[in-house]
Order: C-alpha cells, then sequence, then structure tokens
C-alpha cells in the first residue's frame, strides 16, 4: 500500500539531499546528479508500479461534514498511472536537456522546488474520489501561488498567478457542488465510477474552469520570464491536474444544448490558442497557447463521449509540449527528433496521437469536425515553426553533456508511446486518411514560409489587447487586484522566511506538515 508513496517520498529525499549538499558549497554538477538520480529514482518507481499494482490507500474519517465521515483515497489505476508517468518523464527530461545548460544556468533552489512541485502534482493525480481531488487540488493551487508572491517570478506574473489561483479555486468549489448536489449528498464521497448525470457535467465544468477553456481565459502572457526548466514543471504539471479528472469522464452524457455550447468554447480555445502559438516569438513565450490548444481537443473529445481521446491529446499537451519547451539546442542533428515528434501529433495510425482523432472527427461529419482539422494544421505548422526555428548553441558545453542533452529530448519524444501503449489497439482510428490534410496543409504552409522568409510572421504582442483580454487583465484583473494586494500583504511575513537557502527547507516542511495531517488516518 504505501508503494504508492514510494515516488513522493523519493523527491522528498532528494529535496533534503540538494539542500544539504548545497550548503556544503558543492559544484554545480554534483547538485545536478543528486537532481538527476532523484528523478530517476521517482521514473523507476512509477514504471514499476505499472506492473505491481499495489493496494490504495484510504484515509478514514479525514473530516465530518455533520454527521458524515468523508474518506480520502490514493492511488494507481490505468489512468492515473499515464499520467503519474507523463510527469515523471516530464521531470526526467528536464534533468537530461538541463546538462546542456549547466554552465549557463545554476539554480539549485529552483530545481528543489521543481521535485516539491512534482511531488504535490502526483496527489491530485492519485485522487480516487472526489473530495481527495479537492484537497490535492487546493494543496497544489496554494504552493503554486507561493511561489509566486514569494519572489521566485516577476512582478507581473505574480499578478497573473492570482487570477489564476482565484479560478482553479472555483473548480474546487465546482466540484464540492457536484458532491453536495449529486443523489447521495455527502453520505457517499462520489468516485469516478459512481456520478450522476448532472454532477458529472459539474465535473466537466470545473476541469474545463481550471484549465482555461469555460471560459477561455490563457494568463501567464510573459512566460519567457520563466526559465524553461521551471516554467515547463509549473505549467504542465498543473495541466495535468485537472486533465486526469477529464479523462475519467468515460460515462458522461451531456444535454444537445450544453454540448453545442461547450464544444464552441473548446473551438475557441483551440482554434485561437493554435493561431496564438503560431503567431507567438518563441515556444516559451506561446506556452500557454499550446495549452490551451491541447486542452481544447481533449475537451471536445470528452463532449463528445471519446474520454481515451482525451487521454491521448493530454499525453500529448505534456510529453510533445514538454519537448518544445525544453528543446534549446535547435540544430540540424536534432530536426528528425522534430519529425518524429510532429508525427505524434498528426492523429496519424500509431502515432501517439491516433486514439485523439477520433475525438475530433466523428460521424455525422460536420462544420465542426472540419474547424477542428483546421486548428490541428495550424497548430502542426506552428509547432514546425517552433521546432526547427535555428538559435545559437552553448558552445561551452562539454562533450558529456552534450551526450545527455539528447537522451531527455528522446525520452519525452518516445514517453508518449509508451504511456499510452494501451491504446495501441486502436491506433488506427476511423476515416484516418482526414489526419493527412492537417499534416499537408502544415508541411506545404512550413515550406512556403521557408520559401518566402516568413518564419516570422506578425506576433502577437504581449501586452496587446487580445493578450491581456486572454490572461483577463481586462475583466477579471480589476475584481481581483484587490485579492492580490490583500494576499501580497498575508504572505508579507513568509517572504521573508522562504527566501534563501532556508526557505528551501521551510517549504519542505510545510509540505510535510500538510501531508502528515492528510495521512493521520491512514489504515
Amino acid at each position: 500500500m504505501l508503494l504508492n508513496l514510494l515516488p513522493i517520498a523519493f523527491l522528498l529525499m532528494t529535496v533534503l539531499i540538494l539542500i544539504i549538499v548545497s550548503r556544503t558549497q558543492a559544484q554545480v554538477g554534483t547538485l545536478w546528479l543528486v537532481f538527476t538520480v532523484g528523478a530517476l529514482l521517482s521514473f523507476g518507481t512509477i514504471t514499476a508500479i505499472r506492473w505491481l499494482q499495489p493496494a490504495m490507500i484510504t484515509i478514514e474519517g479525514w473530516v465530518m461534514v455533520g454527521t458524515n465521515p468523508i474518506d480520502l483515497v490514493f492511488g494507481f489505476d490505468n489512468i492515473t498511472w499515464v499520467f503519474a508517468f507523463a510527469l515523471a518523464t516530464l521531470l526526467l527530461g528536464v534533468a537530461f536537456t538541463l546538462a546542456i545548460r549547466l554552465d549557463l544556468v545554476q539554480r539549485p533552489q529552483e530545481w528543489t522546488i521543481e521535485l516539491l512541485f512534482v511531488a504535490m502534482g502526483l496527489l491530485p493525480i492519485m485522487a480516487q474520489n472526489l473530495m481527495s481531488l479537492v484537497v490535492a487540488w487546493t494543496i497544489l493551487d496554494f504552493f503554486e501561488l507561493l511561489i509566486h508572491v514569494s519572489g521566485y517570478t516577476p512582478e507581473r506574473i505574480n499578478r497573473q498567478a492570482v487570477m489564476a489561483f482565484a479560478v482553479r479555486m472555483g473548480g474546487s468549489w465546482l466540484l464540492i457542488a457536484a458532491q453536495a448536489t449529486s443523489e447521495t449528498g455527502f453520505q457517499q464521497v462520489m468516485n469516478f465510477s459512481n456520478y450522476d448525470t448532472g454532477s458529472a457535467l459539474l465535473l466537466l465544468l470545473a476541469a474545463g474552469l481550471r484549465l482555461g477553456i469555460f471560459p477561455v481565459f490563457m494568463p501567464f502572457q510573459q512566460e519567457a520570464a520563466l526559465r524553461r526548466e521551471f516554467g515547463a514543471i509549473l505549467r504542465f504539471v498543473v495541466s495535468a491536474s485537472s486533465l486526469v479528472l477529464l479523462t475519467r469522464l468515460s460515462a458522461l452524457v451531456i444535454p444537445g444544448g450544453w454540448a453545442i455550447a461547450l464544444s464552441a468554447f473548446a473551438l475557441i480555445g483551440s482554434l485561437g490558442g493554435s493561431v496564438l502559438f503560431l503567431l507567438s516569438s518563441s515556444e516559451l513565450t506561446g506556452r500557454n497557447y499550446w495549452i490551451a490548444a491541447l486542452a481544447g481537443m481533449a475537451v471536445v473529445s470528452v463532449v463528445r463521449g471519446r474520454a481515451d481521446a482525451a487521454l491521448a491529446w493530454s499525453i500529448v499537451l505534456l510529453l510533445t509540449g514538454g519537448f518544445l519547451s525544453l528543446h534549446s539546442e535547435k540544430q540540424n542533428q536534432y530536426v528528425l527528433l522534430v519529425i518524429i515528434a510532429l508525427l505524434g501529433i498528426s492523429g496519424l495510425p500509431f502515432s501517439a496521437s491516433a486514439a485523439g482523432f477520433q475525438g475530433l472527427v466523428v460521424l455525422p461529419f460536420s462544420l465542426l469536425d472540419v474547424l477542428y482539422l483546421i486548428a490541428q494544421g495550424i497548430l502542426l505548422l506552428a509547432f514546425l515553426k517552433q521546432g526547427l526555428r535555428i538559435e545559437d548553441t552553448n558552445e561551452k558545453a562539454e562533450g558529456w553533456m552534450k551526450a545527455v542533452y539528447p537522451l531527455g529530448l528522446l525520452l519525452l519524444v518516445g514517453g508518449q508511446w509508451v504511456a499510452l501503449i494501451d491504446s495501441f489497439s486502436i491506433a488506427v482510428p476511423s476515416f484516418w486518411w482526414l489526419a493527412i490534410f492537417p499534416l499537408a496543409v502544415s508541411l506545404a504552409g512550413y515550406g512556403l514560409m521557408v520559401r518566402f522568409g516568413l518564419q516570422n510572421p506578425l506576433q502577437v504582442r504581449e501586452d496587446s489587447t487580445l493578450a491581456q483580454a486572454l490572461a483577463g487583465e481586462s475583466v477579471l484583473y480589476p475584481f481581483i487586484e484587490k485579492l492580490y494586494f490583500f494576499a501580497k500583504s498575508a504572505v508579507g511575513y513568509m517572504t521573508a522566511v522562504l527566501q534563501g537557502d532556508a526557505g528551501l527547507l521551510w517549504m519542505m516542511l510545510l509540505f510535510l506538515m500538510i501531508l502528515t495531517i492528510i495521512i493521520r488516518g491512514v489504515s
């Protein structure tokens, strides 16, 4: 049973060792080795859990609602393992690709935060009922907010973090509302196999709200201010914590009117995100547009009754997005990896997104299918533009750094096929030949861009009206500004404590205290 907690235990142990070793004035290479070993241990443990299948962890009577005890349940099943494997692969990919930038990037403090954040991100993935997910979401969201307001990110990103925190808390309240309005109320906590139709719609809205789909909300427009590794971990871990809920809604039945409205919102996120990702100046500034585009595809797949397709798009979002975010050495020798990653999101037979394509194109064929094919084509074109852009390399990198770096990229590209290995039984989707058209259009479009020197077309400015509207600053910010300053003053005294090397120890101690409270009733 406690095997479920072993990946988290390895990550926390690595944090502690990293803090201790950093106090000895160790070289950055030694600290990187500790970080990498911790990521390897977590990756290996999660991989082994795929076959060991340990029993669930049940926390009985964690809290009482009236006379009804609320139990928390955490563990791995076929869906949660896929997401846990994706996060472990992302973390290990971060460690390997970081090697090429070791002489340029020396931020051991951020490495400890990344380890802690992945450990917390595993909790919502492992949650087996609604209230467990509410608790895990709250812990993860609070810690992310604490990271932002503690001085690790620029001021403007901090403000957007508060807006994102408020929106995500709305998702948690929707989960509580789903539990309260269920047939059993709080007498029996809903798991993800016994929800009723009304509650399921609230679950979908909760996931869509956190992902920025209902309504369309794309914060963190200045992502370049966050480093490749740090930003990738923060954004993709939070996304995974919401996507895992989407993929559990396999029995969802949505009324016709709701289905049209939700599909429209998902299309706006997917099509708008694809276009804005194409117009972004880099893969870092466009990272949140990438998330919006793939999240929209995952959401519409669930609306159409294809939760398995949502799972495929979710893994593509996490691992292909991780590949693009961490691929800093854009040179000709890595073009083959970019092409393989492109095929992974093409929807062609036996690609990682083959199952996902069945959520984009369904019978009867309609205008919505055409629009999603257009969105996919634009996204593929944007991927080519961002992935094949030639940049300066780190000429000072040592030989071993250049050898380890492509291993990280290969791990991220190949990891999506490993994570989705169970979906290969449906690896040839219906109407698979339609996937050829978006791919062909994207290849032709990129050829024209190269031919006429249009690799850097009109770019969306981060301070433009459109960008600010999508970030919520024209609507949400005036209402949440007071909340931001209240939160900033409330944690002001914590900031002084959390800064510096000792602050990392305090962060770990805070997490351990929360974890101790959660597991006090483990049976």
